[in-house]
């Protein structure tokens, strides 16, 4: 806490910029903001604004870079004829294989198998550049006015994935859906915001927000997906409108001439019969009893190409912004309906103080909406009924609204809408001045309104009856028949479904060198109707609070399913299992089991069927009886993908920790668990992903005991990691029989290692066992006869100890001049009370059950991760413990490091932590005088005091109008009282750090004017709308001299220091260590270099009994106040 009074400055009095009365629907959009918890910081890996990102967060990044590829080989000239043609994908690969040879004529006629692995990796570059081309030639030959021929038949066109849907009710269908890894379409705010450049259409930046936060749930934020294998019979474009109920058949109507370039007309007589209510125009050449042709070739080609028409997406943009406006009117409607006497209100508490204050809120509402009205109507009620008197902030609020969308089952739209556009218009429709919803409407006012009937009648009926349902919002089954994106299929490891066909021959023979190239062709085999494209590489979700499944009635403990997914841009979840032998503790144990090719397993909770049946794993390890966790991710339909990102440096560590606070989270883990001892297990091609991680750079490494194989050793490399240390590293390999009865491929490969490396042992079952039940034998009759996880430490572990020699202690001297405790107030009718702390503070400790002379009798020094004290500075012997269990933690989080080396990594300075002191000049009760306080890394943390408060959320907000062009969130300071939880604390955190990086840009514009003048340019309205540059500058030069007058201190330039590093230098991870450890943060209240024990220990105690004192001294300053009067 700084230790000095302020003077006038813009955080005691700051301008009220009125303009922002005009922008409450223009929320921060999170153009900067990518990764935060809760919003848009992916969670919770480090967050980062990717335009300030800096060098050193980006060397942080846990994945390792592609190695270059080599130089390409010119492309020939595709024939226009087979553009034209055009076919399945076997009659492509027909064609692109030719095309390939004649890339690479060197090659000759050499078949694949008898390639180099150099020659295969140039084919399959040649291959995959000559299939994008290819397609890219398709796309363009339609925009020239191509329209595809109709077969007739059920053919699925080269780019198109054929599948299966199966409804929880009715019979499944089947139909296609465009490829996303072959038929590339960019974001729809991209493609909207490029067109809007040159058209100028009707658009505002808060419109083009919610559209982007529905096309991330419709069309995984792309501009265009074609679906036609559900109850929609075709769904089109970013917001998936179906013919099934009318909205594409609306969208056909608005631009007929457009869509007729494509071959694409409404007949004007002719109708769809889906339903009694349900009938809408037909597609001219297409009859009702016919109408499932529009699924297929080439009416998929067709729509799919559409939707790429500048007309047609401006055409979806105008229809968009009508469908917005018609929602609400449909919400207030049906509130009104439904709540006679309450629906008014409901309405519009929810419109004026939540709808039009909060970005994220409008896109969860208008999404679900879309999605089920009826549904999203009573969540709404349920939220402004239980809610909005207590949670009048729209963020908190927020929180509880996310809570009840997700208990209904949108989990998965809680999660995509709260990612905006990362788009800024640049000539966006002026955002009008928002009136706020009148709550008293005369009788009958709903009915008289003709946009609120036609969407009754046009769309409502039907959405509640039909939803376009999207993974985790039903339960229906999906079967992708024809899902591998390259045409020419590696040979595969032993198939996880079905046994009866698995053993008919036992073909997976590739040598090492053959692997790479397998992998390459095996990187587009990935399930497309859930695909997402997310940039990061993250196995953490967006939100901090994890909203993960728990099974009931699982075998002999406890299954968790946590949104943590070790597939590249994929939603998969990750089964954890804790039999009741575990007993939870501040290491744990923890068994990692890698399954191998599972058809199910692209499906985003795989692993629930794998291990219910297909490999009773659970059971099994439940039988072991060992005090340690089974964690299982989902791993995809080919654990060899290369989407599979345990391969990647540090992606085993990453896995690891986001499961170990997933479990946190649901409290299934004290908060202060960290990894022990670990063994990775691995089936069929689950050794792929086994390899990958002893060949990779993890810190984990050395808490490996062992690995199991069962039947895994398809050709993967273990060589290097064996020959490494003969000792620690051992495997221990279970192969089976093929359909033959002779030993498995996997066998002969396990003898050949077994005879270079001792400490590999190749185990033979006594019986003739089939790949699948491998697993239960070996683990009964092999497993459980030997020792694992009993006892000893873990293997390998050279963890430094803390400090834990005796302290020396001292006594500190107390201030013995009284000083003002209650301060004189008539309006409080308060006397004035003093007091010397040498009184109070043994007042307080003996009160809180402590020997005062003791208490201050037991100070000391301590160093804490190579920081010592300021010189004459001390702490109680208590908070000189807890910093050396927190110090622990640290090591033991990061093994093998010293405790200065941890603190250098961690970000702390050597200008020594600020401790005990006699009196302070900001807080009469301070935890420093009482040794239970550090300040750490001062410099780069001031105190924003509570009396500025407002002015500082004020001056964020033009700084956020500036850098943004509209608002962004500030704090809401009186939120954070109270006992908090550390996730409490984190999402605070991650508050500020959003306004740090703010902070930092802002000041940067002083020396980047090119940046700022863009800035200004991008101003349409507002404090800094028609400022020049010159004007600009000196507005930031001035906040600048203001900020470092008020939070100066004792710093030595602390006009530099605040101008590059804001007001927060502690990085995140020795937040949360400290917080994980029972640190209070000042931050709450704006002390942000400030941790104390006030919330822990015996410090809790001296809080309680701080404020009972505090309480009798004003009782005492009311007494003496009657006897002035």
């Amino acid at each position: 806490m700084d230790n000095h009074r302020p003077g006038d400055s813009i955080l005691d009095s700051q301008e009220d910029f009125s303009p922002y009365n005009k922008f409450r629907r223009r929320q921060h959009r999170r153009v900067w903001f990518r990764r935060e918890d809760g919003s848009e910081m992916e969670l919770d890996t480090p967050f980062l604004f990717p335009e300030l990102a800096t060098a050193a967060e980006e060397a942080a990044d846990v994945f390792e870079p592609e190695t270059p590829s080599p130089v390409a080989a010119t492309l020939p000239a595709i024939p226009e004829s087979v553009v034209r043609q055009w076919g399945s994908r076997q009659q492509m690969a027909v064609h692109l294989e030719k095309l390939t040879y004649a890339t690479l004529p060197q090659l000759g006629a050499k078949p694949q198998q008898n390639m180099t692995k150099a020659e295969k990796k140039a084919f399959t570059a040649a291959w995959e550049r000559l299939r994008a081309k290819l397609l890219e030639a398709r796309k363009a030959l339609f925009s020239k006015g191509f329209i595809a021929a109709l077969s007739g038949r059920e053919d699925v066109p080269f780019g198109f994935v054929k599948t299966t849907y199966r409804p929880k009710k009715g019979s499944a269908i089947t139909g296609v859906g465009s490829s996303s890894k072959l038929m590339t379409a960019e974001r729809a705010d991209k493609a909207i915001g490029r067109l809007h450049t040159t058209r100028q259409f009707a658009l505002t930046q808060d419109q083009l927000d919610i559209i982007q936060r529905m096309a991330n749930v419709e069309s995984g934020g792309r501009i265009q997906v074609l679906n036609s294998y559900d109850g929609g019979l075709v769904s089109f474009g970013f917001l998936q409108l179906t013919l099934h109920v009318g909205k594409l058949q609306k969208l056909i109507s608005m631009a007929p001439t457009a869509f007729a370039r494509y071959g694409i007309a409404l007949d004007p007589v002719k109708t769809y019969r889906f339903s009694s209510s349900e009938v809408h125009p037909a597609i001219v050449g297409v009859d009702n009893k016919d109408r499932s042709q529009l699924r297929w070739n080439g009416w998929a080609e067709r729509f799919y190409y559409a939707g790429f028409d500048p007309d047609i997406i401006e055409a979806q943009v105008k229809y968009a912004v009508q469908y917005l406006d018609k929602q609400k009117a449909g919400l207030k409607s049906r509130l009104k309906n439904n709540h006679q006497d309450t629906g008014n209100t409901l309405y519009t508490k929810f419109i004026n103080n939540y709808y039009n204050r909060h970005a994220y809120i409008r896109g969860l509402f208008q999404e679900s909406f879309n999605n089920n009205p009826s549904m999203s109507t009573s969540a709404i009620a349920e939220a402004v009924r239980s809610y909005a008197d207590s949670h009048p902030d729209p963020a908190a609020w927020l929180e509880k609204y996310k809570a009840i969308l997700i208990r209904k089952g949108w989990s998965r739209l809680v999660e995509e809408t709260a990612k905006g556009t990362i788009v800024t218009l640049t000539t966006p429709q002026p955002v009008p001045e928002l009136e706020p919803e009148d709550e008293f409407e005369t009788p009958g006012e709903f009915y008289d309104e003709p946009e609120a009937e036609v969407y009754e009648s046009e769309y409502e009926e039907a959405d509640d009856e039909y939803e376009d349902t999207f993974s985790d919002e039903a339960d229906e089954e999906r079967e992708y028949e024809d899902h591998a994106e390259n045409e020419y299929a590696a040979d595969e490891a032993e198939s996880e479904e079905n046994d009866e066909y698995e053993y008919e021959e036992d073909v997976y023979n590739e040598t090492e060198e053959e692997e790479e190239y397998d992998e390459l062709l095996s990187a587009g085999e990935e399930t497309e109707y859930e695909e997402d494209e997310y940039d990061d590489e993250t196995f953490g979700e967006d939100e901090a609070t994890f909203y993960e499944e728990q099974e009931t009635g699982a075998p002999g403990g406890t299954t968790a399913y946590l949104n943590v997914s070790v597939i590249k841009g994929h939603k998969r979840k990750t089964g954890a299992f804790l039999p009741d032998t575990f007993k939870p503790s501040s290491t744990v144990n923890i068994l990692v089991y890698l399954h191998g090719l599972y058809k199910r397993g692209d499906e985003t909770n795989g692993i629930s069927s794998y291990w219910k049946s297909y490999a009773n794993i659970r059971e099994l390890f439940a039988g072991s009886g060992k005090n340690a966790i089974m964690l299982a991710p989902t791993l995809g339909s080919n654990p060899q993908s290369s989407l599979v990102l345990l391969n990647r440096k540090n992606g085993f560590d990453k896995f690891i920790d986001a499961c170990l606070e997933a479990l946190k989270a649901q409290q299934l883990l004290p908060q202060e668990a960290a990894p022990g001892r670990i063994i990775i297990a691995a089936h069929s091609a689950g050794g792929k992903p086994l390899s990958g991680i002893l060949a990779t750079t993890n810190r984990l490494s050395s808490h490996i005991d062992e690995c199991w194989g069962f039947d895994c050793l398809y050709g993967y490399a273990y060589d290097s990691w064996l020959q490494k240390d003969r000792k620690k590293n051992v495997l221990y390999h279970y192969w089976a029989h093929n359909a033959a009865g002779q030993k498995s491929r996997p066998g002969v490969n396990g003898d050949k290692l077994q005879s270079l490396h001792p400490n590999m042992h190749n185990i033979a079952p006594k019986a003739r066992t089939n790949h699948q039940n491998i697993i239960p034998y070996a683990w009964k009759n092999e497993i459980d006869q030997r020792p694992w996880f009993n006892g000893g430490s873990t293997s390998g572990l050279q963890q430094e100890a803390p400090a834990t020699s005796s302290l020396k202690l001292v006594k500190l001297p107390l201030y013995q001049d009284p000083i003002t405790i209650v301060k004189a107030s008539k309006s409080g009718k308060l006397a004035e009370i003093k007091e010397a702390p040498a009184v109070y503070l043994k007042a307080i400790v003996r009160n809180a059950g402590e020997d005062p002379d003791k208490w201050f009798n037991s100070f000391t020094q301590v160093s804490f991760l190579g920081r010592k004290l300021k010189s004459g500075q001390y702490v109680h012997v208590s908070l000189a413990k807890l910093l050396q269990k927190t110090e622990a933690k640290f090591m033991e989080k990061y093994p093998g490091k010293s405790a200065t080396a941890i603190g250098d990594m961690l970000g702390l300075t050597q200008e020594g932590m600020a401790a005990s002191r006699g009196t302070s000049s900001t807080a009469t009760y301070s935890y420093h005088m009482f040794g239970l306080a550090l300040d750490i890394n001062y410099n780069g943390n001031p105190y924003i005091q509570p009396g500025g408060h407002a002015a500082f959320n004020q001056f964020m907000k033009k700084v956020g109008l500036l850098n943004t062009g509209g608002l962004i969130k500030t704090v809401d300071w009186g939120a954070w009282s109270g006992l908090l939880k550390p996730a409490d604390y984190m999402r605070l955190y991650d508050e500020f750090s959003v306004l740090d990086k703010h902070l930092e840009r802002y000041f940067g514009y002083l020396e980047s004017p090119d940046a700022l003048q863009a800035r200004l340019n991008a101003a349409q309205t507002g404090y800094w709308y028609g400022k020049t540059l010159a004007q600009a500058t000196a507005v930031i030069k001035k906040d600048l001299k203001d900020i470092t007058g008020a939070w100066k201190g004792t710093r030595k330039n602390p006009e530099a220091i605040f101008r590059k590093g804001g007001f927060l230098s502690l990085s995140r991870e020795f937040m949360q260590g400290m917080v994980e450890a029972g640190f209070d943060w000042g931050g709450r209240y704006g002390d942000m270099m400030h941790f104390d024990m006030r919330t822990t220990g015996v410090g809790a105690k001296i809080e309680s009994a701080k404020n009972a004192y505090i309480g009798k001294k004003k009782k005492e300053a009311r007494a003496k106040f009657l006897t002035l009067v």
